[in-house]
């Protein structure tokens, strides 16, 4: 089995298909694997929550959340706190599914053709 190294992309594709909304885990490693140059990523841009948060309920029906942590790319020097992870192809969460197969058909194709003697 090989490993994969920085230096060496692998040669899987990867399409991840995107909602709008997805859990920061499920952003984080899509932001990394896109500036990794390691996936395809598809679909909607995601909501953007970054920053992990603790939750405080105040009187009167009040509460506050405080982020207490921050995600920092070592590539991007930044993360994605308010502006979501961009898909380099934009479709509707319903459509990101079919988008990411038609992409990974297209990018398998590619790669026979540049294998064929």
């Amino acid at each position: 089995m090989s490993r994969l190294h920085p230096s060496r992309p692998a040669t899987l594709i990867v399409a991840l298909a995107l909602a709008s909304a997805p859990a920061a885990g499920a952003e984080e490693f899509t932001y990394n694997l896109k500036n990794l140059k390691r996936a395809t990523v598809v679909g909607e841009t995601t909501g953007g929550g970054a920053h992990p948060v603790f939750g405080q309920s105040l009187p009167h029906g009040f509460s506050i959340t405080v982020p207490f942590a921050r995600a920092i790319n070592p590539i991007t020097k930044t993360n994605w706190e308010g502006v979501g992870v961009t898909p380099h192809i934009e479709t509707s969460a319903d459509g990101a599914l079919d988008a990411a197969l038609e992409h990974a058909r297209r990018a398998a194709a590619k790669k026979e053709t540049a294998r064929a003697p």
